[in-house]
């Protein structure tokens, strides 16, 4: 356990760290998740519209 605080003491270990095989996925996932909400929102006229900009920006 002295290691681990040692560890981060020093430097040696960021608990920011992000793997980034999980980043190039979640990039991915993000990007799809913005095309679809693309799509949807050109689809949508008035009320319905607003309501899923509303959901989408909470």
């Amino acid at each position: 356990m002295s290691n681990i605080i040692e560890d981060f003491y020093y430097g040696n270990l960021e608990p920011q760290e992000v793997n980034s095989e999980l980043t190039s996925k979640l990039k991915k996932k993000l990007s799809n998740l913005a095309e679809k909400e693309e799509q949807l929102t050109a689809r949508l006229n008035g009320e319905d519209k607003e309501l899923f900009l509303n959901y989408a920006s909470a």
